[in-house]
């Protein structure tokens, strides 16, 4: 959630430097924010049938990394602004939607994973870090875009860095169940 933090902080101005409308900025972003309830809700309801919540994160930041990709390029070798503002809508949408999924499949994980540990202090302190590392990837993305504008993919590759750091970790976590074995 850190990530969709950072962009819905800085998407205007990001999507600016690559010459998007302050309009069309907020169309993409709102999109977006539209399209993800609809990915938390699949994510949800397919994580509650089948119960497969490190498989269900592997692939939702194997996506989210793919996507994130497919956008820094788009955003660095298309020259076209509609054809970034048309596939812009697309990508980031997936890219949010994807990102909400991982948020609200992850909650439920780590409750699982703490067991017997309450929700609400699992929760509320994976929330926490999840806010705090949203405030740095800000500040470090508005860094790039407003100091060293000839680097402002950099921001995207440090998007692309913390999700291969979360597909590491996740591919380590012992998947145990612990409500779930009671």
């Amino acid at each position: 959630i850190g990530i969709w933090n950072m962009y819905g902080t800085i998407f205007t101005p990001y999507m600016a430097k690559y010459g998007i409308t302050d309009s069309r900025a907020a169309i993409i972003s709102s999109t977006a924010n539209f399209v993800s309830i609809f990915f938390a809700m699949i994510g949800s309801y397919i994580l509650d049938k089948t119960k497969k919540f490190r498989f269900i994160l592997l692939i939702c930041n194997f996506c989210a990394l793919i996507i994130m990709i497919l956008f820094t390029i788009l955003l660095e070798f298309v020259k076209t602004l509609d054809i970034i503002f048309i596939l812009g809508i697309l990508l980031y949408s997936s890219l949010v939607g994807f990102l909400i999924t991982i948020h609200t499949n992850g909650m439920d994980y780590v409750c699982e994973l703490t067991y017997p540990v309450g929700e609400s202090q699992s929760g509320g302190i994976i929330m926490s870090m999840n806010q705090i590392f949203g405030i740095g990837l800000t500040h470090l993305g508005q860094f790039f875009i407003d100091d060293i504008k000839e680097y402002k993919f950099i921001t995207n590759i440090l998007v692309c860095t913390a999700l291969i750091i979360s597909l590491i970790t996740l591919w380590f976590i012992q998947d145990k169940l612990l409500r779930h074995e009671i």
